[in-house]
């Protein structure tokens, strides 16, 4: 086997990381492997084989941020040249221009950097000022010197090849670890006991977290909301709970490992998503295949999961009254044999860890 890098932000974090660190369970015995990051987030009690930090802590100040930034591309180079990696996966925006520009003193090293998101949309999102946007697209101008750029939905490579034209795109799910036993949820199944409501994502804007508990509130006491997941929001939604008196409805779970999530999944259970966009959902994908039925926000990149509305409802406002229907019509059966993902399962080779390992590889 070539010897090979995945490169990104932090050992440990979200989606993205995720699916480097699934595929380092897979590579983690060999000697040619290593897991680069920039910054360390790990503790002694977790430990990751074949994991380098280029800086070992992250620092607080903005300016002095852009020092370490500047070290970390000098002890990467230093690792390149010590371990002359044949092929270099990288994700995220900081990895990913690493990558490409230290690539260009390694010739023979072949370069691949994955888009986790949907980019256009995130821009939009995230940037107030056309000079915001501009910083923001000017690396994808570069990623033409990549050897391939992975992306994780038909939108997401719709809206980088906006950016860049000249770009070498292949389309590459994510890896999921799911429901083993494959249980199904028949339509003769008892979906009015689905009361159970459950968010797994980052507690930030763009994820609208907020918006799940406006509709817990609006939702009678039957139901429970269960929330997987960290982030700068979390103050402000405990608040929230404390302010409508929520806490008998509302469960704040943390970061939740996935055995957790799918054992709630398959509890009598209905996923929620509001992300405003996606370049892959993790959590989207392991509700499919756990059988559990999906109320999403039609966001570029869960369109594409939930194929335009084939495993799951679809709403295109932030209305309460529009989700509340929705589930009530979950609850009342009035969804088609898809809808409640039993058939979903015949596909889900395309998410296997050893299947999708092989596209990245190849």
């Amino acid at each position: 086997m070539k010897n090979i890098i995945l490169f990104t932000y932090l050992p440990s974090g979200g989606g993205a990381e995720y699916v480097f660190r699934e595929f380092l369970k897979k590579l983690s015995n060999k000697k040619n492997i290593l897991f680069v990051t920039i910054f360390d987030n790990t503790s002694d009690q977790y430990i990751i084989k074949n994991h380098i930090a280029l800086i070992k802590k992250k620092p607080k100040n903005k300016f002095i941020k852009i020092f370490y930034y500047v070290k970390s591309i000098f002890n990467y180079l230093k690792i390149l040249r010590k371990f002359q990696p044949d092929l270099v996966i990288s994700t995220l925006t900081l990895p990913n221009i690493i990558n490409i520009f230290t690539g260009l003193f390694f010739l023979k090293t072949k370069i691949k950097v994955r888009e986790a998101s949907s980019p256009i949309s995130f821009i939009n999102l995230s940037c107030n000022s056309n000079l915001k946007r501009f910083l923001k697209t000017l690396p994808y101008k570069f990623f033409s010197l990549s050897d391939e750029v992975i992306v994780l939905s038909k939108s997401a490579r719709n809206q980088i090849l906006k950016l860049n034209n000249n770009l070498n795109t292949k389309i590459i799910f994510n890896p999921i670890v799911a429901n083993k036993k494959n249980e199904k949820i028949e339509l003769n199944k008892n979906l009015k006991d689905f009361t159970n409501l459950i968010f797994v994502g980052r507690f930030v804007e763009s994820k609208k977290p907020m918006f799940a508990l406006n509709i817990i509130k609006d939702l009678s006491k039957e139901y429970k909301l269960s929330l997987c997941g960290d982030g700068p929001l979390l103050s402000e939604m405990k608040s929230y709970v404390e302010k409508f008196d929520l806490s008998q409805k509302v469960d704040f779970l943390g970061y939740t490992s996935n055995e957790k999530i799918n054992s709630i999944m398959r509890n009598k259970c209905i996923y929620l998503s509001t992300s405003l966009y996606e370049g892959m959902s993790n959590a989207l994908i392991s509700a499919m295949c756990n059988n559990c039925p999906i109320v999403a926000f039609s966001a570029p990149g869960v369109r594409d999961q939930l194929e335009e509305g084939k495993w799951g409802l679809l709403f295109d406002q932030f209305d309460t009254k529009v989700v509340i229907n929705l589930i009530k019509k979950i609850r009342s059966s009035q969804i088609t044999h898809n809808q409640t993902n039993t058939k979903f399962c015949v596909s889900r080779d395309s998410y296997n860890i050893d299947n999708i390992l092989n596209l990245y590889l190849s």
